[in-house]
């Protein structure tokens, strides 16, 4: 959800999931934001809860769905016009807080992940403050990496040693402008020194589009993937 909806779009979250199912393939459902006139009638956290968390996770876990992802970049990606990220969590430990309801009224045995907070690899402590919140995290909530920069590799090694679980959602050396090839090094480095159990490649082709996407037991060139569905 964005700062102008007015709820949860079912519609896309139901033409992803079929489309997965389809071919099952296993997937992470990220679950966000919050609208603006949620924000603007205050406690919107309960509306979050009701009208989107516990439907969704109704709605969606089964066999193929390995867990649901809470926000993403929590700190400091915005989602409206209006409202920034700091005015809902101004601090890790409001973000940790709004885990607690999300792992309490859910089952043990649905993976629930806690989102990145953007840079929480890229640059300084950034590797203390991945350990520090993991830590923090409910029992039973994982944790999502976000792995950016010149020290890629270096950043790979250490979140072998994170004391939670862990879920690579996004990566990259920064190098936008040569994506490919990067795409194909960076990915060979995450599948041979965390060696996942599961892959996915997806490339966001517009609010339209959404994504092509390839699920497989290893990284690889996109390009020359056969397996590759537009969702």
């Amino acid at each position: 959800m964005y700062g102008e909806d007015q709820g949860p779009n079912w519609s896309l979250y139901d033409r992803m999931h079929r489309a997965m199912v389809a071919r099952s393939i296993p997937h992470l459902i990220l679950l966000g934001y919050v609208p603006d006139a949620w924000v603007d009638a205050g406690g919107w956290w309960g509306r979050w809860m009701d009208e989107y968390f516990k439907p969704c996770v109704t709605k969606y876990f089964g066999p193929l769905c390995l867990g649901f992802q809470i926000w993403n970049e929590p700190l400091t990606l915005e989602w409206s016009s209006r409202y920034t990220a700091s005015q809902i969590f101004s601090k890790t430990s409001d973000y940790i807080d709004f885990l607690w309801p999300c792992r309490l009224t859910t089952s043990p045995e649905i993976p629930l992940v806690a989102a990145a907070p953007m840079n929480i690899l890229q640059s300084g402590d950034g590797f203390k403050q991945a350990v520090e919140m993991a830590r923090r995290l409910p029992d039973g909530v994982e944790m999502a990496l976000h792995i950016y920069g010149p020290n890629f590799t270096k950043l790979a090694w250490q979140s072998l040693w994170l004391p939670k679980g862990a879920w690579v959602t996004e990566f990259g050396d920064g190098q936008r402008w040569r994506q490919p090839d990067t795409l194909t090094w960076t990915g060979w480095v995450i599948d041979k020194i965390l060696k996942p159990k599961h892959v996915f490649w997806y490339h966001w082709l517009g609010h339209d589009n959404h994504a092509a996407l390839r699920y497989g037991d290893s990284f690889g060139p996109l390009e020359e993937s056969p397996a590759i569905w537009r969702l």
